[in-house]
């Protein structure tokens, strides 16, 4: 089922060629839940991305490492993964 609303997604992030395509999804993926809802646990994120646990701890490494560029719009990644 696809859930109404959208997500805003900065084109300095989509165009960005410094952060891969997992860590992307990973960002648009977030962004489109709820502020009041973030279950954020590894398995649950690898299930409904798709992908291993390497690869999603590869992905948050990225965009945390990264996000500075765009925090200001954004959820402060670094405290969602802590």
């Amino acid at each position: 089922k696809i859930k109404q609303g959208f997500a805003q997604i900065p084109n300095q992030l989509i165009y960005d060629e410094n952060i891969g395509n997992e860590a992307k999804v990973l960002f648009c993926y977030i962004k489109s839940l709820s502020d009041n809802y973030r279950n954020l646990r590894n398995s649950n994120l690898c299930r409904k991305l798709g992908v291993s646990v390497n690869t999603l701890q590869k992905a948050k490494k990225e965009l945390v490492d990264r996000i500075v560029d765009y925090e200001e719009n954004f959820v402060p990644l670094a405290r969602l993964f802590s």
